[in-house]
């Protein structure tokens, strides 16, 4: 007999990444062979984070990706909003030491997520789609509406104060727009070494000052602003550890124009 529930859409926690830049560098990679290793470097990234789901297999998490797009989903529980921030701060750890900047939306809703047969449809994805366009920035957004449907319709092991205390560590919001974003820089804990964070963050201002100092990207006024966003946020982090190490303030600090 066939499972009449085999197949429909499910409630779950999805977030819908994209690598900015992306179109440009295709375009450019008829003529230039470093371009066309760095979209395939994108692509084995990919397939490495995959690989994660496979050696750390959840059930209750999906991987998909297409050419510029990763999408990352868990079924309904609480802690999947955790699980999914720290999803994403090693993500963007891993793609900025390569060099790439990427925005995404996060939201929950119904969908259909089967990364075996490459499947990611429904309202859920859509929403968290659309929210990756609004992103603009290289950031990944949630709506605080999205935090408190999470906390007053999902369950969990721990109570909601324990589980926001869990999540305020990982998100900021941007003062602009209002929206909360995964502050994936602030999180130096995730390192075994403290003196392996200050690499990470020499490699965000060596990466900051080279794309803005590019010629190319000077005349694109659009592309140029995600990396001025950027750079203020790194800077803001190196700001707040001055004043423990004040060698960093002058050595990870990006100077502004």
């Amino acid at each position: 007999m066939i499972d009449q529930q085999e197949g429909l859409l499910e409630e779950r926690l999805v977030a819908v990444i994209d690598i900015l830049g992306y179109t440009q560098m295709t375009q450019e990679s008829n003529s230039s062979i470093d371009m066309q290793r760095k979209i395939l470097l994108a692509q084995e990234l990919f397939k490495r984070e995959r690989g994660f789901l496979d050696k750390y297999r959840n059930l209750d998490k999906e991987i998909s990706s297409g050419s510029d797009t990763i999408v990352f989903s868990y079924r309904k529980s609480r802690s999947a909003l955790f699980c999914l921030l720290m999803d994403i701060i090693h993500f963007q750890f891993r793609m900025l030491a390569e060099g790439f900047l990427v925005r995404g939306g996060i939201s929950m809703g119904k969908m259909k997520h089967d990364d075996s047969d490459s499947v990611f449809v429904g309202p859920g994805y859509i929403q968290a789609s659309c929210l990756e366009k609004k992103a603009d920035f290289p950031r990944v957004i949630i709506e605080e509406e999205t935090i408190r449907r999470l906390f007053e319709e999902w369950p969990s092991l721990h109570s909601p104060e324990e589980e926001m205390n869990y999540i305020n560590r990982l998100i900021a919001q941007d003062v602009d727009d209002g929206y909360f974003y995964v502050d994936f820089l602030r999180a130096n804990s995730e390192f075994d070494f403290y003196a392996a964070y200050l690499l990470f963050l020499e490699r965000s201002k060596y990466l900051i000052e080279e794309n803005l100092n590019d010629y190319k990207l000077i005349r694109n006024p659009r592309a140029k602003s995600k990396w001025e966003w950027f750079r203020r946020y790194h800077n803001c982090v190196v700001m707040e550890i001055a004043p423990r190490n004040e060698e960093v303030f002058y050595k990870w600090l990006s100077a502004e124009d």
